[in-house]
């Protein structure tokens, strides 16, 4: 019904503008929050913008570590917080030596142990003073009643009977909110299946498949196994690597896929490769797609491989990704 509380949280995530996506990320802590109690009390509920602010830094940190999806709609200049997030991920990598990425809820422990940590979520907390907690409950020059806020105040409150219905329209309102973000990174962003980025952030399921299935394959092609980014013969295990990096495509596709020493892959991190590997991986897909095709082994991958070769598939997403 218009007017009620309900009502409201939806009107906005609807219909606030696409400047940045830090209203969409407020209202997923919100509704964070409203899960972890049953709300029997009568007296308003106070909340702290250090609560919000660490559930919203670590929707940030999963965009960015695993996706580095643009949140702003200048890429020159990214959302205060997106800067936050990227710092205390290098901070991270420099600490534990690592550029593997893990999801935030399982390295909080570990984040909470630098120096860098309290500084940057002070930093997210003033953010959401001047640009997210009050401006949340504007719409259309209207001031919605769903939560009392004094500006530059570090809490707000809100009545147990909002937070039970966010409790209890929960699934509903995930969906809507995951659907609006994912709209508006459509905007921003060139990459592929954005939806299911966003969603797959909050399902705490981002995992990469084992390649080992693709080695077979790769291996027609380099029976040597030399490294495809160094061009040396891999005395080991080689690793198996995109050229074309994971955190764009989201996906793992044979026409992308080589092998590559396990220091070159470490140190190649989530880099978008020049036109010459582009023009290599190319080259290595038709050499691979004539040697399946002689083999009579039309299977699945080969079908990827011939409409991948049809396509242009390596040069579109290759571009999309720049």
């Amino acid at each position: 019904m218009k007017g009620t509380f309900l009502y409201d949280f939806v009107d906005v995530i609807k219909n606030c503008s696409y400047s940045n996506t830090y209203k969409m990320a407020w209202a997923k802590s919100l509704l964070e929050i409203a899960l972890e109690d049953e709300w029997h009390t009568h007296h308003p509920i106070t909340i702290s913008l250090e609560t919000m602010a660490e559930n919203i830094l670590k929707y940030y940190w999963n965009h960015t570590y695993f996706f580095n999806l643009i949140q702003g709609s200048n890429p020159n200049k990214p959302p205060e917080i997106i800067s936050i997030a990227r710092k205390l991920i290098t901070a991270y990598q420099n600490a534990y030596n690592t550029f593997y990425p893990e999801r935030f809820e399982r390295v909080t422990h570990k984040l909470k142990t630098l120096p860098e940590y309290n500084q940057q979520l002070k930093r997210v907390v003033k953010t959401l003073k001047q640009d997210v907690s009050y401006r949340f409950l504007y719409l259309n020059k209207r001031v919605l009643p769903m939560y009392q806020y004094e500006k530059k105040s570090n809490t707000f409150t809100i009545e147990p009977a909002h937070l039970k219905q966010l409790k209890n329209h929960a699934y509903m309102l995930f969906d809507i909110i995951n659907y609006r973000w994912a709209l508006i990174l459509e905007t921003y962003n060139s990459s592929p299946r954005i939806a299911k980025k966003v969603k797959i952030t909050e399902e705490r399921k981002i995992k990469r498949a084992p390649l080992q299935k693709y080695y077979e394959k790769i291996a027609l092609d380099n029976p040597k196994q030399i490294c495809f980014l160094c061009n040396k013969v891999i005395v080991e295990t080689p690793s198996i690597d995109h050229v074309i990096p994971w955190s764009y495509l989201y996906s793992d596709d044979l026409w992308n896929l080589v092998f590559v020493h396990k220091s070159c892959n470490a140190s190649k991190s989530n880099r978008v490769p020049d036109e010459s590997l582009i023009k290599k991986l190319e080259a290595r897909n038709r050499n691979l797609l004539k040697l399946l095709g002689d083999m009579k082994k039309t299977d699945k991958h080969f079908h990827e491989l011939v409409l991948a070769e049809r396509e242009n598939t390596v040069q579109k997403f290759w571009i999309g990704c720049q």
